[in-house]
């Protein structure tokens, strides 16, 4: 029984573009779990951020935006995401906008500002 040259390299094509599908959908996956990991970060550090924000504006406090959770955001990171790098920078921006939105939010004029 003779196989046909056509049908080896048929199967020979095959077997050498199966590793790149299967790499491109890791990439995919991997992308998608970055995403998600930037995104509750980003998500967690905008709800602290926003919540600190507003405390300092209504204790008639000046724009302090490094203070207290800026730097804790370490303590915020789930186990479920290998990358914790993408969380600490979601959380870091997120923490700077929700800030400044509830520091405005509550703010008197600027004469009245310390």
């Amino acid at each position: 029984m003779r196989i046909p040259a056509r049908m080896l390299a048929g199967v020979a094509l095959l077997l050498v573009s199966l590793p790149a599908v299967a790499v491109s959908r890791d990439r995919d996956y991997r992308d998608r779990e970055r995403a998600a990991a930037y995104r509750t970060g980003y998500d967690d550090g905008y709800r602290a951020g926003l919540h600190h924000g507003q405390y300092d504006s209504r204790m008639h406090m000046r724009y302090d935006l490094r203070g207290r959770d800026y730097f804790r955001e370490d303590g915020r990171f789930l186990n479920q995401f290998r990358y914790r790098g993408d969380f600490k920078k979601g959380f870091r921006e997120g923490y700077r906008r929700g800030y400044r939105e509830g520091y405005d939010r509550f703010a008197f004029p600027r004469r009245w500002r310390r």
